[in-house]
């Protein structure tokens, strides 16, 4: 995704008001193995962002989409094998949980990206009136803070 389509997707949030916040984290036989993943924001109107590391795992990419989990159920005996030997990414609703329960209701006033030392957006700070969440891609990983 190039930068001008992720800060296009960015630059939309400001007035949209949050109603839900899902993690997607990796579960390995019932157990999340990692508190690094990517996060789907979903916003009264019904607009949907997803932020994830890029293919490169430096950048942000960003999508107007909800995230998709291409092993839910029913699913193949081979893929069920598979998710059984080798785990996958599961998506959770966190609206509820603190911090992710402050952003809930709050409208966005503004969306700050992070630069990488080239330039690339590699990250994006959304801001509300009492408090931000902050995305950013460090080594592969989707790291994500509400300040």
């Amino acid at each position: 995704m190039k930068d001008q389509d992720i800060l296009a997707v960015l630059s939309e949030l400001p007035g949209h008001v949050i109603a839900k916040v899902q993690r997607i984290l990796y579960v390995l036989r019932g157990t999340v193995t990692a508190e690094n993943g990517p996060v789907e924001i979903t916003f009264t109107d019904g607009l949907t962002v997803l932020m994830d590391a890029a293919p490169d795992g430096e950048a942000l990419t960003v999508k107007s989409s909800a995230w998709t989990d291409y092993f839910a159920e029913p699913t193949s005996t081979e893929n069920r094998e598979f998710v059984e030997r080798s785990g996958k990414w599961t998506a959770f609703d966190v609206s509820e949980q603190l911090p992710y329960s402050l952003l809930v209701t709050e409208e966005v006033g503004e969306v700050i990206s992070v630069r990488t030392l080239d330039n690339r957006v590699k990250g994006a700070t959304i801001k509300t009136a009492h408090c931000a969440i902050h995305i950013e891609i460090e080594a592969d990983e989707v790291s994500v803070d509400v300040i």
